[in-house]
């Protein structure tokens, strides 16, 4: 055999579109992971809102293709470039995708093992006679939207805005952002109006942009027996301008107008009663006043029709902008054609039936609908009478969780033990009867408490193998218990369980939770931490200078979990065992889990020493609840000559870097300057092909002092530079610990003027711990300038 015969596999990564099995896993080119990439992972981020709107949200994670990468969400018909890892994408419609990953230099493709990935909208719950008037088809379907725009009168062109406004005919056809219809929320400007009104939807007409806009939508419907009761629902929000009345009276405050109208003769015929208009203003006692608006809750309207059956009748809704300056006008609509009885509001009210003294009293209606209006009572129950009984009533279509306790603090009034309580919700709107719902409590004090203190067992920390039992302090009587993760004791149901360390190595070091439960259904929760003893871990520098004899010695202490201050938990001592001293240690930096912290101790590593570093908990930490065992403390010493350091000496070398090659590829060889041989001071894109400025460059040398010289090769002086270490300006003139020579840059100029194209002469004089002041170590050159 020869070594030709020989085929070494695995030796490179796949080279995608040559043929061959380069990285040797029997798979080429499109076969191969490396070219076809992988989709790992695919989530829908955001369901869209409705079954017409493009706000569905889908995260890809996708791995192997770095720059390469593109991805299809219709089943590879078009491409979408992936330049990251993991990414969102936006503007989904309801519907189902096949999700593709594609190589874009190759073609290579790949499909997401999950397809195909279905968004879905919320599902409508239709309510009315009339088709989709409750809009819970979730789209525009047998509704008109048009929009127009307030213009000024041609007769006064001069003016920058409409003095005299007067409104263009309509245009038929739905504008994205001023006919929408929206799912679940809440208005910015006026939070008690919620949305939807009833089901799943309502439509939203017209925004809160400013552009003298004018938006409508309309709907067609034959009046029967079942519509013949007409109603429907609406909420304002209107921003009001304080007048704005042209000078020929045209009022061009933003406004709302609903018109009910049938066609006869080619003519639109007004239904009496059936036209209504408001415009905002603030002095208005139809307004309620919110942030920067005026605004109507939810109102239910009512309209007979009976004189109009088998009559096609329109409906129209028209919303406003304001007609001379940069306000705006909105409208919520929902549940047109909703018969009186479904109409009724809708009330919900949970609330515990024995609610004990260390516990809040929550009731929650916040599931209730289909109303504008509510009313709570709480009553106190004596010989089954209501007495004390407190009443508040709010104008709003949503119920945040009500604090009984609270609620009757508010009224003068307060929970009394071992009384029955009842609170009643009544909801109201104007399209039908009120709705009440009312639960009964029982406000118990149960006179027990729990306490479990966290504890440090030091046994435990130094020998995680042993079972250890946790301590309490209990005053339960009849009490059950229930631990949290129950995976690690012998029993979680005990009032002081044992952990089981020696079963389960990791179960100390982590956090458990209890509740606790008595006679009477009163729950009482605490939690506890076992601690274990940090880790100590010595870090010494790779690398340390013969001639500067201070060593810069790491310790890090490593907790098994989260800590916000280790001082306020532990003390930490340094002692020098052969010198008998104490030695300063600083902390330097913390982890962001907050698990690791960094110390910083200074040594003089010209003299013999031996390190010992001891950790115990601060007896603050042991007043604040925690239990601690005997002689709690760790331990660890370090012989400062077995640390695992690389003793240099620090001459400095020079070499040259060329600018055309690779700028960034620089070595960091200890001592070493850097100096560039071409630079242009008239790059507009610095670092490229050659840099800006002239400078020279330091690794790991210990400069101390500098000064650059630039001369003329005739011998002129065209720049002289110096810096200098000092304690004020280590802040500044430091990078990773050593000068920052970059601040001797010469930018190519002599007297505020730019130098000729050509090469200059420079020196550069150096100072360090080898090489103190007046035995300077002295480099010399030339650069080229050019532009």
């Amino acid at each position: 055999m020869v070594i030709s015969d020989v085929t070494i596999f695995g030796t490179w990564s796949e080279h995608c579109g040559n043929g061959k099995d380069d990285d040797g896993d029997g798979d080429t080119d499109c076969e191969d992971s490396d070219c076809v990439g992988n989709i790992f992972n695919v989530n829908v981020v955001k369901e869209p809102t409705c079954n017409i709107c493009d706000d569905g949200i889908i995260s890809v994670q996708m791995f192997g293709l770095l720059n390469n990468g593109e991805i299809s969400f219709d089943n590879g018909v078009s491409f979408i470039p992936m330049n990251q890892s993991f990414m969102e994408f936006d503007g989904f419609l309801p519907g189902d995708y096949d999700i593709i990953a594609r190589n874009r230099w190759y073609g290579c493709l790949s499909s997401w093992k999950g397809n195909s990935v279905t968004l879905a909208a919320p599902v409508g719950q239709p309510l009315g006679s009339c088709e989709n008037g409750d809009i819970e088809s979730g789209d525009f379907s047998g509704w008109v939207c048009s929009t127009s725009s307030w213009t000024k009168d041609p007769n006064e062109p001069n003016y920058n805005f409409p003095i005299s406004p007067f409104i263009d005919p309509f245009v038929e056809g739905i504008v994205d952002n001023r006919h929408r219809v929206v799912s679940s929320g809440i208005d910015p400007y006026a939070p008690l109006i919620h949305f939807p009104f009833s089901g799943s939807y309502s439509l939203l007409l017209g925004n809160s942009n400013t552009g003298f806009e004018i938006d409508r939508i309309a709907y067609k419907f034959i009046v029967d027996s079942k519509n013949k009761d007409f109603t429907f629902n609406y909420a304002l929000v209107l921003q009001d301008p304080e007048g704005h009345i042209s000078d020929d009276g045209v009022d061009a405050r933003p406004f709302f107008e609903y018109s009910f109208y049938y066609i006869e003769n080619g003519a639109k015929v007004q239904i009496p009663n059936g036209t209504f208009k408001v415009v905002s203003d603030a002095n208005d006692p139809y307004w309620s006043i919110g942030n920067d608006v005026v605004y109507k809750g939810w109102s239910c309207e009512t309209i007979d029709l009976s004189s109009y059956i088998g009559k096609e009748i329109t409906l129209e809704f028209t919303v406003a902008d304001c007609g001379l300056r940069d306000h705006f006008g909105y409208a919520y609509i929902d549940g047109l054609c909703v018969s009186p009885e479904d109409n009724k509001p809708v009330p919900s009210l949970e609330l515990n039936e024995i609610v004990c003294d260390n516990q809040e009293v929550f009731a929650d209606a916040t599931k209730s609908f289909s109303f504008n209006k509510y009313e709570i009572e709480v009553c106190r129950i004596d010989g089954g009478n209501e007495v004390e009984c407190k009443k508040q009533i709010t104008f709003a279509s949503f119920i945040p969780v009500i604090n009984v306790g609270d609620f009757l603090e508010a009224n003068s009034s307060e929970l009394v033990c071992e009384n029955m309580y009842i609170v009643k919700l009544t909801l109201y709107n104007d399209c039908s009867e009120s709705v009440g719902i009312a639960r009964q409590f029982k406000y118990v004090c149960g006179g027990s408490t729990i306490s479990y203190p966290d504890f440090v067992n030091c046994t435990l920390s130094n020998n995680p193998s042993i079972d250890v039992k946790i301590p309490s302090d209990n005053d339960c009587l009849n009490c059950t218990f229930s631990w949290e993760p129950a995976g690690y004791l012998d029993d979680a149901t005990l009032e002081e369980p044992t952990i089981q360390g020696t079963l389960i190595t990791n179960a100390v070091g982590r956090e458990y939770s209890v509740v606790a439960t008595n006679s009477l259904g009163c729950e009482y929760e605490d939690k506890l931490t076992v601690f274990n003893l940090p880790e100590i871990v010595f870090i010494s520098p790779k690398e340390v200078v013969e001639c500067d004899k201070n060593l810069d010695l790491r310790v890090k202490i490593v907790f098994d979990r989260w800590i916000d201050n280790p001082e306020n938990i532990i003390n930490i001592s340094f002692y020098d065992l052969k010198g008998n001293k104490n030695v300063e240690g600083q902390r330097v930096s913390s982890s962001p889990d907050r698990r690791t912290f960094t110390y910083k101790l200074m040594l003089d590593a010209s003299v013999e020493q031996s390190l010992e570093v001891t950790v115990n908990w601060n007896q603050s930490f042991v007043d604040a609840n925690v239990h601690i065992g005997n002689n709690c403390s760790v331990k660890r010493e370090i012989d400062l000559e077995s640390l695992p350091a690389t003793w240099t000496y620090s001459d400095l070398e020079l070499f040259y870097k060329d600018t055309y090659d690779d700028y960034y590829d620089v070595s960091d060889e200890n001592g070493k300057i850097q100096v560039e041989n071409i630079f242009n001071p008239t790059l507009n894109v610095p670092k490229f092909p050659a840099v800006r400025t002239f400078e020279p460059f330091s690794l790991h040398s210990g400069v101390t002092w500098a000064k650059l010289s630039i001369w003329e090769e005739v011998g002129g002086l065209l720049f002289q530079k110096e810096v200098e270490y000092t304690e004020q300006k280590a802040a500044g003139l430091l990078v990773n610990g050593q000068l920052n020579l970059m601040e001797l840059a010469w930018d190519g100029s002599y007297n505020g003027y730019n130098a000729e194209i050509g090469v200059y002469v420079w020196v550069l004089e150096l100072r360090n711990c080898q090489f103190p002041e007046g035995q300077e170590k002295i480099f010399s050159g030339d650069v080229t300038l050019i532009k």
